[in-house]
Formats: structure tokens, sequence, C-alpha cells
């Protein structure tokens, strides 16, 4: 599991990557762990502009940001599967 500084830090980092044109800032961020029994993973913007990210792995989140793949992702921690 993700330290809650870490997983912040990240989900800011997203959060600013998928809404480059629009004015930089948030109201609020809310980082939780997911259960690891979950299924499916959820990644979306909703219409209002909020980012929206459930049952997701740190690499799926870098893919999205940077729209890159997976062979693209050279290092970083295991966790981040």
């Amino acid at each position: 599991m993700l330290p809650p500084r870490t997983l912040l830090a990240f989900a800011v980092s997203v959060a600013f990557a998928q809404t480059a044109a629009s004015p930089s800032g948030f109201e609020v961020v809310s980082v939780k762990p997911s259960d690891p029994s979950a299924t499916g993973m959820k990644i979306g913007i909703s219409p209002g502009g909020d980012f929206n990210a459930k049952n997701v792995t740190l690499k799926a989140l870098i893919r999205q940001a940077y729209d890159v793949r997976d062979f693209q992702i050279a290092s970083g921690p295991a966790w981040r599967d």
C-alpha cells in the first residue's frame, strides 16, 4: 500500500496533467486505499471537470496522465503495479 503522502502527491500531479488547458487548482482531493479484493477499475473526468479513479494502480494512472504504454514506463517501485 502506498503512503498517504505519496498517493496525495501523485493524485495532484495527475489532476494537473489532465487539466493543463484549464486554470490550475483544485478544491478537494480525497485518496483512499482500495479494497484488495475489489475488481474492475475506473478512470475518468466528470462533465464538471472532476478527476475520478477507483481501484486503479499507480502504473495505470501514469499511463492515463501521460498517454504512454507500459513499455514506456521504465522503472519504479514494485508497488506501482
